[in-house]
């Protein structure tokens, strides 16, 4: 019963539908596909409340470098570069307006050197 919190920004795009997937740093025990996902904003706050509960359809090892994006099947082997898909889709599809407020936010020191996972539902 995997939770995961949300910034108040994201919300109206999760309770919509438009955001459908998350970037997180892979977990001590990672999130897996069929997994019940509980999606909050506030956590750990008096504004706790629950966005909604989902099923994990899949998840990827993901990458993201200089303005790069390269995600990983199960096996190691790459399934999309920025090559193959829509930099600006898969950016709003995560909730950001462009890939350059997607690759600003994923340039934070939180993110560097971390094994990072695309969570869908």
């Amino acid at each position: 019963m995997p939770l995961i919190n949300f910034k108040e920004r994201f919300v109206p795009l999760i309770e919509s539908g438009k955001k459908r997937q998350t970037i997180r740093i892979k977990r001590k025990n990672p999130i897996k596909a069929g997994d019940t996902l509980h999606l909050y904003t506030g956590l750990r706050t008096k504004k706790c409340r629950l966005i909604k509960k989902v099923v994990c359809k899949s998840v990827h090892t993901i990458s993201i470098g200089n303005r790069n994006l390269t995600i990983h099947n199960n096996f190691g082997d790459i399934i999309c570069s920025p090559n193959i898909i829509s930099m600006l889709g898969f950016a709003k599809a995560d909730g950001f307006n462009s890939e350059d407020e997607f690759f600003e936010f994923f340039s934070q020191p939180m993110y560097k050197n971390k094994q990072l996972q695309l969570i869908k539902w």
